[in-house]
């Protein structure tokens, strides 16, 4: 569970129905990133980040579709329902910040905000804290152009897509007998299309570099630079990845002011 919410026991799966270690004293005397990271792995770098549209695997799984065809009315609604006074902060920095998403595509950034983004950047800045071995950032930002059942909303980067990807279990559509394209995929939310197999290709080969030396790498794709409390570079990973620093700093800024 994100470290940033150290006030609730569980220390994974804080979200209704979820599940995850809990804190007891004993086997788990504390959150393993709270209050600092963990000196047992002071040694050991450290690969930590979380899919764009994490919650709409949630919303998705909930048949909340709803969700998905939010005015910017019901999503004034909600923040303010959800964060009282302080919900005009998060509409107006939402808002300056994606000036072309919709109210619904808000309403999924800022959730999975909450849900996983936030704590995967304190983990990313407890670990560089430690200065110890270095700690590498991402956000997976390749998307499922699959549609959320009964709705026109893409799946998008939702969670778990990327666990696919980082095995490199992505193939390529095949034809058919009747000449229509094969979906090898079809019990999943994942897409068999070029730029898939080239997101798989980059991450698996990011991960299992990683593995081997200590530092991910990909052919062809930027240099990975490690996550520091300056630069904030963070690797955005798709079909052609990009190293970005403070990705969205004007949303990390207003979390910062709201849960410091």
């Amino acid at each position: 569970g994100p470290p940033r919410h150290a006030g609730a026991r569980p220390c994974g799966g804080g979200h209704p129905g979820g599940f995850g270690p809990v804190v007891d004293g004993a086997i788990l005397p504390h959150h393993p990133f709270d209050p600092d990271a963990p000196a047992i792995s002071k040694n050991k770098p450290l690969i930590v980040g979380y899919n764009r549209d994490e919650t709409i695997f949630f919303f998705m799984e909930s048949h909340n579709t709803d969700v998905f065809n939010l005015s910017e009315a019901a999503l004034k609604q909600r923040l303010q329902t959800e964060f009282g006074s302080h919900g005009d902060d998060v509409f107006t920095a939402y808002r300056t910040s994606r000036p072309e998403a919709t109210p619904t595509d808000l309403y999924i950034a800022i959730s999975t905000a909450r849900m996983i983004g936030l704590g995967s950047i304190t983990i990313a800045e407890r670990k560089f804290a430690q200065h110890g071995a270095p700690v590498f950032s991402y956000v997976f930002t390749h998307e499922s152009n699959r549609i959320v059942p009964r709705t026109q909303h893409k799946v998008g980067a939702a969670h778990a897509m990327e666990i696919a990807y980082k095995f490199d279990l992505i193939r390529p559509t095949q034809q058919g007998a009747s000449g229509q394209p094969e979906q090898t995929a079809t019990r999943t939310m994942m897409d068999t299309d070029a730029s898939s197999v080239k997101t798989a290709k980059n991450m698996s080969e990011m991960w299992s570099t990683f593995a081997r030396t200590g530092k991910p790498a990909a052919k062809g794709q930027p240099d990975w630079i490690p996550y520091d409390t300056g630069q904030r570079a963070t690797m955005l990973i798709n079909a052609e990845c990009k190293l970005a620093d403070d990705p969205w700093r004007l949303e990390r800024e207003v979390w910062e002011k709201l849960e410091p």
